[in-house]
C-alpha cells in the first residue's frame, strides 16, 4: 500500500489570511484539535500548530491566563471583603455600649434562628454558650459604668446601660430556651411580652396578656411547631391560631 508524499498534498491546501490563522489559533486555545482545525480550514497539522506556538495561544497559555484572570479575581474579591470588614469595625468602634450590646443580640439571635432552621444543633449550642459569655461580660461593663455614673450623678445614662443589657439577658434567656426546651419557649415568650406591656405600655394583666397570646400565636407559626395543638408549656393559655 502507497502513501503520497506530504508535497504531494500541498496543492490541495488553502493559503490563509492573517486574519483567519488569528481564529485557528483562538479555537486552538478554546479545546479544538490541530487535526480539526488542519480539515477544517485546508491547511497541515504542522502549520497549526507552528502558528499557534508563535501567537502565544497553545492551551498551556490559555490554562495559565484563565488562572491569572481567576487569581486576579480572588485577590479583588479579598479586597473588597476586607474593605467591608474595616468599615464594620469601624462602625462598631463607634457605637455606644448601649447600641452594641442591642447590636450583638439582634445578631445572635439571627444567627441562632438560622442554625435552628438549618438543624445545625452544635453550632446553636456554642452559640448559647458565646451569648452567655457576652452576657457576663456585658454585667461586668455595667457595673465598671455605674461606678463611674455614680460619680458623674449619670443615673440616665446607668438607666440605658441597664435597659440594653436587660434586652439582651432576655434575647439570651429566650434563646436558650429555644434550643433547650423549644416546647416551652413560647409560653416564656408570652409571658416575657405581657410583662413588657405591662412595664411600657400600662396596660393592666388582662389586656396585657391577650395581646401576648396574640403575639405568641405568631410566633407558634415562626418557630413552625407542628399540627395545631400548642405545646404543653402553653396548655393552659388558651392560644389559638
Amino acid at each position: 500500500m502507497s502513501t503520497s508524499h506530504p508535497s504531494q498534498n500541498r496543492s490541495r491546501w488553502v493559503k490563509l489570511s492573517a486574519e483567519t490563522w488569528g481564529d485557528i489559533c483562538r479555537e486552538y486555545a478554546a479545546g479544538a484539535t490541530a487535526r480539526a482545525l488542519a480539515e477544517k480550514y485546508g491547511t497541515s497539522i504542522t502549520s497549526v500548530y507552528r502558528h499557534v506556538v508563535r501567537a502565544g495561544m497553545t492551551k498551556a497559555s490559555a490554562s495559565d491566563g484563565v488562572a491569572r484572570a481567576l487569581a486576579l479575581e480572588m485577590e479583588e474579591e479579598a479586597a473588597r471583603e476586607a474593605e467591608a470588614t474595616a468599615a464594620y469595625v469601624q462602625r462598631i468602634a463607634l457605637m455606644s455600649n448601649s447600641a452594641l450590646t442591642l447590636h450583638l443580640e439582634r445578631a445572635c439571635l439571627n444567627l441562632l434562628a438560622e442554625m435552628l432552621s438549618k438543624q445545625r444543633i452544635a453550632d446553636a449550642r456554642a452559640l448559647v454558650v458565646v451569648m452567655e459569655a457576652l452576657s457576663r461580660r456585658a454585667l461586668m461593663e455595667s457595673a465598671q459604668a455605674g461606678a463611674a455614673a455614680a460619680q458623674d450623678s449619670g443615673d440616665v445614662r446607668a438607666a440605658k446601660e441597664a435597659e440594653a443589657l436587660d434586652r439582651f439577658r432576655v434575647a439570651m434567656h429566650i434563646a436558650h430556651h429555644m434550643l433547650h426546651d423549644p416546647e416551652n419557649a413560647p409560653g416564656i415568650f408570652v409571658d416575657l411580652i405581657a410583662e413588657w406591656r405591662r412595664r411600657e405600655l400600662g396596660e393592666g394583666d388582662e389586656a396585657a396578656l391577650a395581646q401576648a397570646r396574640k403575639d405568641a400565636a405568631f410566633a407558634r407559626r415562626y418557630f413552625g411547631f407542628p399540627g395545631r395543638d400548642w405545646p404543653k408549656g402553653l396548655s393552659g393559655l388558651g392560644i389559638g391560631d
